[in-house]
């Protein structure tokens, strides 16, 4: 999964994504939340263009214990093996992919441990995770629109060898040259989230407090 990335604007890259924004002019930088705001890529028209968008789908539903009550949830990762036969996500991915920008994403390892003869899972250390060189990372994404905004969710995949020493999951990565094909291109995207069109991405990482 991928529940905390980061934003580094000091990059030439980083900063012409910022000033090709077309849309909302509030966002976050440095490390973001689900539900934060901040750059998406995504389709207008024929040609990509750069929006301000809200991290997460909010979905409300009545709660077990009183029906006449109802609680809300924040939806921010979309597993890509089962995005195009749910309900929630299929429209999504089928007509609105989206392309999150990033430095680097946040990640946790866990151990577990046997208390009371029961599992406990721990957080352990966390992780910034990178491309060599610290390139920009483009996530796959679906986005929709309701409430009045704009929101999206990262979609995600098994892990690879760079990231299942800590997580079973990961990000789905698009190298720079996929980003337009992810987009406009259905067939492509289609292969992208079947992991069939992307090739394994080594990653690096770094312990942080």
């Amino acid at each position: 999964m991928c529940g905390r990335y980061v934003i580094d604007t000091n990059t030439p890259e980083m900063q012409q994504i910022f000033a090709a924004i077309t849309y909302g002019t509030t966002y976050k930088t440095g490390e973001i939340f689900p539900n934060d705001t901040v750059p998406l890529i995504v389709r207008q028209s024929n040609a990509p263009s750069v929006i301000c968008a809200n991290w997460g789908f909010e979905f409300n539903f009545k709660d077990k214990d009183n029906p006449e009550k109802s609680k809300s949830r924040l939806i921010f990762n979309a597993r890509s093996e089962t995005v195009y036969s749910s309900t929630t996500f299929r429209e999504s991915a089928e007509k609105q992919r989206c392309v999150i920008p990033c430095s680097g994403f946040f990640e946790w390892s866990h151990t577990t441990s046997q208390i009371n003869g029961k599992s406990v899972r721990k957080t352990k250390d966390k992780y910034l995770i990178q491309r060599y060189y610290k390139e920009i990372m483009y996530f796959a994404g679906i986005h929709t629109f309701y409430n009045g905004k704009d929101n999206f969710v990262i979609l995600t995949k098994p892990a690879n060898s760079s990231i299942a020493v800590i997580h079973d999951r990961m990000p789905l990565i698009l190298d720079r040259e996929d980003v337009r094909k992810y987009i406009f291109n259905d067939s492509f995207a289609q292969g992208v989230i079947k992991n069939e069109n992307i090739s394994p991405l080594p990653l690096v990482l770094t312990a942080v407090s």
